[in-house]
């Protein structure tokens, strides 16, 4: 009878080990995954704080426009960020290129901006803000970085700080940085 329950206990015992072993290894695993989940949250917020709506604005004038009192205009939102104190802005230059009216949102704020400068190249353009608002972004020196995780954080839709998650491909002979995030973006016609 004792050697039946003992041979029972160690049946149990070793279906019981796996079980713990896995369990702890999940637990660190998730551990590991609330770390990370936490750094990215963290990392989101400090970047929100450098991250502005930018919304371009040209009349359109159709060929069979007319009257006075209606005008017909072209909205399209995107997204930049902070580069300095000053008031200056990075931002895909054709989204602000020819427009009109430029004006950069931050929170509750509007400001108006004009184009300072543009690189064709790399189809980046830099407004100025008449009025200075915003963190300016922390730019990384590291170059190297094929394979490794990247965070993009703009404008999607309206929303400051969208995220969106991916791998760095490698830095193009251009020095561009190409990498494989996935984005959304809006244009709105009024």
């Amino acid at each position: 009878m004792l050697k039946k329950t003992l041979k029972k206990t160690v049946g149990i015992i070793c279906l019981l080990l796996p079980a713990v072993f896995f369990s702890t290894a999940a637990f660190s695993a998730d551990s590991n995954l609330v770390d990370l989940e936490t750094g990215l949250s963290e990392l989101v917020y400090d970047l929100s704080q450098s991250v502005v709506t930018i919304e371009a604005t040209e009349p359109v004038y159709p060929n069979n426009y007319s009257g006075i009192e209606n005008e017909a205009v072209y909205n399209l939102i995107s997204s930049g960020i902070v580069y300095d104190t000053l008031g200056r802005i990075i931002t895909i230059a054709n989204a602000v290129v020819g427009k009109s009216i430029i004006a950069v949102l931050f929170d509750d704020r509007t400001i108006p901006a004009k184009v300072i400068a543009v690189d064709y190249q790399s189809g980046l353009a830099v407004l100025q803000l008449y009025k200075p608002f915003g963190i300016p972004v922390k730019l990384s020196q590291h170059s190297g970085c094929a394979g490794q995780l990247l965070l993009a954080v703009g404008n999607s839709h309206g929303l400051r700080a969208a995220p969106s998650l991916g791998f760095c491909a490698g830095v193009r002979p251009d020095g561009l940085i190409q990498f494989n995030a996935q984005f959304s973006s809006s244009t709105h016609g009024g």
